[in-house]
């Protein structure tokens, strides 16, 4: 009924075959790649034996012929939807935004699909981004998109996580929503029109199947650029309590590949009637309190890298220009006076560093102050102060209407 492929890393020209002849025939294709697959970058870290060691999957080859091709070399970051990780070269419990694994939130799927109508926040990790192109006989409609602000990174960089802070210094965002899913439908040709090719034993990897030029009817394909959202650790927690594990979604990752498989195994009509799926939402004001202050942050930790190096490039100046039987490094005045002035620009870097980390503690202690008066006095006072209204107003028209009705039985008297 239906054709699931994830993460298709080098393919043989049979197999791509197989699956095209297979959609063209009818059948419905979930189809998962990836820009950088984490899984199997974790995989490839206790092999020295792989030569491969990029941990990229796409079918452009195929996927063009329906009007849907992966930029290849490339991760998709977007730090409004960033996830909020334990920062590894900060100080104890001390956080920081890594824009490469989004928390797509709500307002980024599409409502008038089944498959995503009813989902909540969706969880991505290093994914692709996928392009469209107008094709007459086709209909592409993006499932899942980031927000205006997102960026790509080259694969080099996005696939190395040694230094988020310098990872944040370079992100600028591009002004494009780039797509992480899209569903085509619609009327499509064959991606091999000279024929089937070759498989590895030399014969026709047809077979004795008919080789199918157009499509039988219309297609039915759903496209993901990430692999990594299946993964239990991105979206799912367990916790201890009273001896028990319990496990919760903090995502609706799990729900999004139970819609797609059922829509195209032919039961979205029953889709409607499941449920909306998890759904976590971080407080936006103050993670753009915490993100302002972290970019900046960045900015001053890579400009103290760079000093830091000139020091490093400087003593190894002088410890060239030494003769091998010194033992002790001369500097002369100025070249004291340099590393001195150096020094003294990386001390007060580092203060910097430090008030605008107490700045962002501050913001965001005021703006959660904010919050608990407001929840906590404000607004069980208006409640209260509404109802004390709604009680008198109402004990004032029960006496009017007592005094009507003795008024007039007096009269009746």
């Amino acid at each position: 009924d239906l054709l699931v492929v994830i993460n298709p890393r080098n393919l043989a020209p049979d197999e791509v075959y197989q699956i095209d002849q297979y959609v063209l025939r009818g059948n419905n294709l979930l189809l998962l790649t990836d820009a950088h697959s984490e899984v199997i970058a974790a995989l490839l870290r206790n092999v020295t034996t792989e030569t491969d060691t990029n941990t990229a999957s796409e079918l452009n080859e195929l996927t063009r012929h329906w009007g849907v091709t992966q930029i290849e070399d490339k991760i998709v970051a977007d730090i409004t939807v960033a996830a909020n990780i334990l920062d590894p070269q900060g100080t104890a419990n001390q956080t920081i935004d890594y824009p490469i694994w989004m928390n797509v939130q709500p307002g980024q799927l599409n409502r008038t699909e089944a498959v995503t109508s009813q989902l909540g926040n969706i969880i991505f990790a290093s994914s692709g981004a996928l392009t469209i192109e107008d094709k007459p006989e086709l209909v592409i409609t993006p499932l899942i998109v980031t927000s205006p602000a997102a960026m790509l990174y080259d694969y080099e960089t996005g696939s190395k996580i040694d230094n988020l802070r310098g990872l944040l210094s370079q992100y600028q965002p591009a002004g494009n929503q780039y797509i992480l899913a899209a569903r085509v439908s619609g009327n499509a040709g064959t991606a091999f029109p000279d024929g089937p090719p070759q498989s590895a034993d030399g014969e026709d990897a047809a077979g004795t199947s008919r080789h199918e030029h157009v499509s039988n009817g219309e297609i039915n394909v759903i496209i993901f650029g990430d692999t990594d959202f299946l993964q239990d650790h991105f979206w799912v927690r367990q916790q201890s309590v009273l001896g028990s594990t319990i496990t919760f979604a903090e995502a609706s990752n799990g729900e999004l590949i139970h819609n797609a498989v059922d829509f195209l195994a032919g039961e979205s009509d029953l889709i409607g009637v499941r449920s909306r799926g998890s759904y976590f939402r971080n407080f936006q004001y103050l993670q753009q309190l915490r993100r302002n202050a972290e970019l900046e942050f960045a900015a001053h930790e890579q400009q103290l890298q760079t000093e830091l190096k000139t020091i490093e490039q400087v003593l190894l100046s002088y410890e060239s220009g030494q003769s091998n039987q010194q033992s002790e490094i001369i500097l002369t005045d100025a070249q004291r006076d340099e590393l001195n002035r150096i020094r003294e620009n990386q001390i007060r870097i580092r203060k910097e560093l430090r008030e605008v980390q107490r700045n962002l503690r501050s913001d965001i202690e005021k703006v959660e102050l904010v919050t608990v008066v407001l929840n906590v006095v404000v607004v069980p006072l208006v409640v209260a102060i509404i109802g004390f209204i709604v009680v008198a107003f109402g004990a004032r028209r029960r006496n009017r209407k007592l005094a009507l009705y003795l008024q007039t039985a007096a009269q009746h008297d």
